[in-house]
């Protein structure tokens, strides 16, 4: 008998056509199906099913008739040409071949039996692997993949000699088992089909891990390197086998050799590193308990080279960690050993490794599976790592932040006071018992609180970071902190209310922002289509509780965001407060009860409204109720009320409302005259007179005559035969002379328009050409002029031909009066300057006249505020009349440097206007605004400038490659610390990233290098660098050169060759051979690594030339300075005898 030697399953199916010299089975006459019909390919399975399957013993014939062994190996061999309904013939015939083998088993015709099985098992694992997953082969896989597991399964040992089963049989199943996970990695991971395959290697590494259990381990240690589909597949093997077999014996070989292998090479398979990784990740997390009793083989792979492999490990680590939550307490040691480990990874080189111990914290958090006694650290890890230099680890630190508040230990209110309280009074009672568990419980609760508001104050910072998901995660946790009550939490929102004005990335930090503003104030936390408004009285409640706190720049801010949530066409695309909220509000607006609460709640009122009237056309007679607040209630809540009346009279349709103009004409001119009785609170008069005056022009057709008859009155009161001048009538009569000049301006502004666009409308209705060349222009100069002559003289013309002529030498003697007495009154002061100006914005005569007055008032004034509106005025000189204001350009830039951080601020706000708006030309004096990054008394100024270059930065005009060499020259003349010197270039220079930008800079500074040495063209060394008057300079140059990428060969080649010439004159000085020859050294070195042999030569080449002229500099620099002392000392000696002999004569 005949014995079937089995092939290697990746070599040819043809090579059992091969002749060879033994007597085993093989093929000798194939049938050729190629070229047969659908009919006649079906026929001929028909006769070999018939053959074989309707014999007593389908095994023996199979062997003994050579017809039917050609038959069977020819479907095989052609399957792929025969027609596709025939193809599943063949696969349910050779299915039920191997089933009619395997029945004769019992037989005693074991030869037979086993020269059958194995030929036939053989060709179906062939026929497995060997074909593509097209059209119905997948059903066909699937059925010879059962009949395969029904095989492998069956009692095939007896078949060999003492049951020792030829290892080259086993190797067919679980050969086919990985060939088919290597072509299609989903069926690895597939349902049943995955089941199928993990028994064709289960079952022979259970019955016979002595012939197998070695070759699978190094083959699937090789495919684990070359293939990610394995990883899960090898993973559910291990699982299989210890779960349902009780066998991890092969689990161990395989942690053993993956332990084995080398994670530290740093020329190793970065890909094969990284698949050893996740193998080792996916077996902590499906059989925690075999990993921990291999523990000590994988812990080194924590250091290896490759980064990926780190983070799994990690990962690995935190599956332990949370499956020995269940654990005994004796594994209490190993728990908070392996904590440390992942926390000491936080601190890793890579940001991916930090990013995921940071993670491992948040999903161990999530799990309950983190120890109170590693709460604290894991905050400090996670705090630390907020400001880590990598925007990845910053989110991940923001959400483990904000993972930890959700799951802390302590309670739902993190107050400190309220922590701080309970250890007061517990502490009295002594440390004994019960009382010391609980002193240890605040104490802890503290602590973590304590921490959380630190968190807020990084979080807060961090929302000014150019990065979007900086923003984003900081808004997040920040909404997480405000729901736990942590007080500073809630300060930092309302400050970053101001994000409602980012509209980048399409608005999606608007959008955020308002989501969280949601969570925290108006709905609980949860889907957005599941989540369940507080009670009305809450969200009332949190609305004016904010609108009462907060500053004027957040009241603007939070006027859009609550118009954006009151209606439903805005960014949300959704009402998230119902009307019956802006109803109830409403209520408690006039309620009366309470002045505070009323106030917030009529400014919510006045939000609301800010787009629509729908309130108040609802209901008309909110408006005589809105009245009635106006004439009789505080000075704030008449602002508001104003502000409500004013966003309801400019719209289109505020005309229906006209019945009520007259009576509001009424309340504001006598609010603005007659103030209230009493006038307990002067200052709340401005803003409320103010928004009367912003009301007037929506209710009168002529509102300079309304101006006109309140000057009067109030001229009449303060210098009539009759008053008593004060400092507060004068004060208020200025402030309503600036803002009448403005408002009237703004009124003859809106005439002249709709004048001009009337007569173009007119023209066109004409279509009268002739009239349109000769009178086009003449029109539009006419209006132009028109506009002119009502600013410059019917304004502020002569004091008997004008509106408010009469007052303006007024104003400028108390100002010129204030700069000889610095006793003149502050708030008359204040007001008539702020007026002087808002005069000065409408009439260029009058700017062109004071000018120099207000920026000597700007440069003597002792009053800050005072110097703040010159600012905020100059904002909008600029604006209206450029080239009057430009000649004082530099003046406005030198209040960066004012002793006061408000004025300071708002400098650099106006200049941070007018500069990203093209308002003015950005020169030299860009250098101001630079040294505010080191502004010392404020980090708000600091930020500010950070954020005005990045803005600056992305102008396609470039003005910091234009300006820095310039603005490098001046900072190193002004500052004396080259610390600061060099914090500010180097935040500088990161805008230089183009490569033509940085060669360009490099080429700019070393010729000012050169520059400042005052070389003569033949000369090519310093006489002495210790009585160089320059030095500093070119030392600053050479640091701000060494700032710059080498990120190009063109940059390598300028250094070494054309450029070299230029600082080669200073390379004795240290700090200068420092910036050339180490860290620009360094960089082009990391650059040419990896580049052609050419390169790398010029670096060297150029390194040595470096050394050379060094060493060459250094020796003439010694012996210059040998013979300057020499001299100096003969010098001296000469002196002293020359003293002594006069002394003696």
């Amino acid at each position: 008998m005949s014995d079937f030697g089995i092939p290697l399953l990746s070599q040819s199916i043809r090579d059992l056509e091969l002749v060879s010299d033994d007597s085993r089975v093989r093929v000798v006459d194939v049938v050729d199906l190629d070229e047969s019909t659908e009919k006649e390919q079906r026929g001929f399975v028909q006769r070999l099913r018939t053959t074989l399957l309707d014999n007593d013993c389908a095994s023996r014939v199979l062997v003994e008739d050579q017809s039917c062994l050609d038959g069977v190996y020819s479907l095989v061999r052609y399957f792929e040409e025969i027609s596709t309904p025939v193809q599943g013939d063949v696969v349910e015939f050779l299915c039920e071949l191997l089933s009619a083998i395997g029945n004769d088993l019992e037989g005693s015709d074991e030869d037979f039996i086993k020269s059958s099985l194995k030929f036939t098992v053989y060709l179906c694992g062939k026929l497995v692997i060997t074909q593509e997953g097209k059209g119905k082969w997948e059903n066909y896989r699937l059925k010879m993949l059962t009949c395969l597991s029904s095989t492998v399964k069956s009692g095939y040992s007896k078949l060999w000699a003492c049951g020792v089963v030829e290892e080259s049989f086993l190797d067919i199943f679980w050969k086919t088992a990985e060939a088919v996970v290597s072509q299609s990695p989903k069926l690895g991971t597939n349902g049943d089909t995955s089941l199928l395959l993990q028994d064709l290697v289960c079952v022979p590494l259970h019955n016979f891990p002595d012939i197998v259990s070695h070759t699978i381990v190094g083959s699937f240690s090789h495919s684990l390197c070359s293939s990610d589909g394995m990883v899960s597949f090898v993973t559910s093997v291990i699982k299989r086998l210890c779960e349902v077999y009780e066998d991890d014996r092969f689990g161990k070989e395989m942690i053993l050799e993956v332990g084995r292998f080398d994670t530290h090479d740093p020329n190793g398979s970065v890909s094969a590193a990284k698949n050893m990784g996740i193998f080792i990740e996916s077996l902590a997390s499906n059989t925690p308990s075999l990993v921990l009793s291999n523990l000590s083989v994988l812990v080194p792979h924590l250091n290896a080279h490759a980064h990926p492999t780190r983070s799994c490990v990690l990962r690995a680590l935190g599956s332990l960690i949370a499956y020995l939550k269940q654990d005994n307490e004796a594994m209490k040691d190993t728990r908070d050993q392996l904590l440390d480990l992942v926390g000491e990874r936080g601190h890793d080189t890579s940001s991916y490794v930090r990013a995921v111990a940071i993670s491992v914290f948040t999903s161990l958090c999530e799990k309950t599976c983190l120890p109170v006694s590693h709460l604290q650290i894991a905050v400090e890890i996670a705090m630390e790592r907020v400001v880590d230099k990598s925007s990845l680890v910053r989110k991940q630190a923001l959400v483990c932040l904000a993972s930890l508040l959700e799951n802390n230990p302590f309670s739902d209110r993190l107050e400190p006071d309220f922590f701080r309280g309970k250890l007061e009074s517990m502490s009295q009672n002594g440390e004994e018992g019960q009382v010391v568990a609980e002193l240890t419980y605040y104490r802890s609760a503290l602590e973590f609180s304590a921490r959380m508001e630190s968190a807020c104050q990084q979080a807060e910072r961090l929302v000014c970071s150019k990065n979007v998901t900086d923003v984003l995660e900081s808004l997040r946790f920040l909404s997480t902190a405000v729901r736990f009550k942590l007080p500073a939490a809630s300060d930092s929102m309302r400050k970053l209310l101001r994000l409602v004005w980012d509209d980048r990335e399409s608005g999606r930090v608007q959008k955020e922002l308002l989501e969280t503003f949601e969570l925290i104030y108006i709905s609980t936390p949860g889907d957005r289509n599941k989540r369940i408004l507080y009670n009305t009285q809450e969200i009332c409640d949190n609305l004016i509780n904010m609108v009462a706190a907060a500053t004027l720049s957040e009241l603007t801010s939070l006027e859009k965001i609550v118009n954006e949530l009151t209606n439903p066409a805005k960014t949300l695309k959704r009402l998230v407060i119902p009307s019956v909220v802006v109803e109830q509000i409403w209520t408690r607006a006039t309620s009366g009860k309470n002045d505070r609460e009323s106030c917030a709640a009529m400014c919510l009122v006045s939000m609301c409204t800010s787009e629509t009237s729908t309130f108040f056309e609802k209901n008309g007679s909110r408006i005589s109720t809105l009245l009635d607040v106006a004439s009789n209630g505080e000075y704030q809540i008449t602002q508001y009320a104003f502000m409500t009346l004013r966003n309801i009279f400019s719209r289109a349709d505020g005309e229906r409302f006209s019945e009520y103009f007259d009576q509001v004409t009424d309340i504001v001119t006598s609010l603005v005259v007659d103030g209230r009785e009493g006038d307990s609170n002067i200052t709340a008069w401005y803003p409320a007179a103010e928004k009367g005056m912003n009301l007037l022009p929506f209710c009168n057709t002529r509102v300079d005559k309304v101006f006109a008859r309140t000057l009067r009155r109030m001229h009449k009161r303060v210098f009539g035969t009759d008053a008593q001048q004060n400092d507060s009538q004068m004060s208020r009569f200025f402030f309503v002379v600036g803002h009448a000049a403005i408002k009237v301006y703004v009124f003859a502004d809106h005439a002249t328009a709709e004048a001009k666009k009337l007569r173009r409308q007119r023209q066109e209705n004409q279509a009268n050409e002739l009239e349109e060349m000769l009178g086009g222009t003449d029109g539009d100069d006419y209006e132009e002029n028109l506009l002119k002559r009502v600013a410059n003289i019917e304004l502020v013309g002569k004091p008997d031909q004008s509106f408010l002529g009469m007052y303006v030498p007024c104003m400028v003697r108390i100002v010129k009066e204030s700069l000889k007495n610095v006793d003149e009154p502050h708030a008359c002061l204040l007001a008539a300057s702020l007026s002087l100006l808002k005069v000065m914005c409408v009439s260029e005569k009058v700017c062109e006249a004071n000018l120099a007055l207000v920026f000597t008032l700007l440069r003597d004034c002792k009053n800050p505020e005072v110097r703040s509106n010159i600012m905020i005025a100059m904002g909008d000189l600029a604006v209206r009349f450029p080239n009057t204001v430009e000649p004082f350009n530099s003046q406005i830039y030198r209040s960066l440097r004012d002793p006061d951080v408000g004025v300071r601020k708002t400098s650099l706000m106006v200049l941070t206007h007018l500069i990203l708006n093209d308002m003015i030309k950005v020169r030299g004096e860009i250098s101001e605004i630079a040294l505010c990054l080191e502004d010392e008394d404020s980090e708000r100024i600091r930020d500010l400038t950070a954020l005005f270059f990045h803005e600056l930065s992305r102008k396609g005009t470039h003005p910091i490659y234009n300006l820095l060499p310039d603005t490098i020259a001046k900072l190193s003349k002004e500052i004396t610390s080259k610390a600061k010197f060099q914090r500010i270039t180097t935040f500088l220079a990161q805008f230089i990233v183009l490569e033509k930008h940085i060669a360009g800079t490099l080429e700019k500074l070393c010729n000012r290098i050169y520059a400042a040495t005052g070389l003569r063209a033949e000369e090519e060394e310093l006489a002495s660098l210790e009585t160089f008057s320059e030095r500093r300079l070119c030392q600053d140059l050479a640091f701000c050169v060494s700032l710059l990428k080498v990120s190009s060969e063109k940059t390598v080649k300028l250094l070494a060759d054309p450029l070299f010439k230029l600082y080669k004159p200073l390379l004795a000085d240290d700090e200068v051979y420092n910036s050339f020859g180490v860290a620009l050294m360094k960089k082009a070195k990391q650059f040419v690594s990896q580049k052609p042999d050419a390169t790398k030569q010029l670096v060297e080449e150029w390194n040595e030339r470096l050394q050379e002229s060094r060493t060459s500099q250094k020796t003439d620099q010694e012996t210059t300075n040998k013979a300057r002392k020499r001299k100096a000392k003969v010098s001296r000696k000469k002196k002293t005898n020359d003293e002594n002999q006069a002394i003696n004569i």
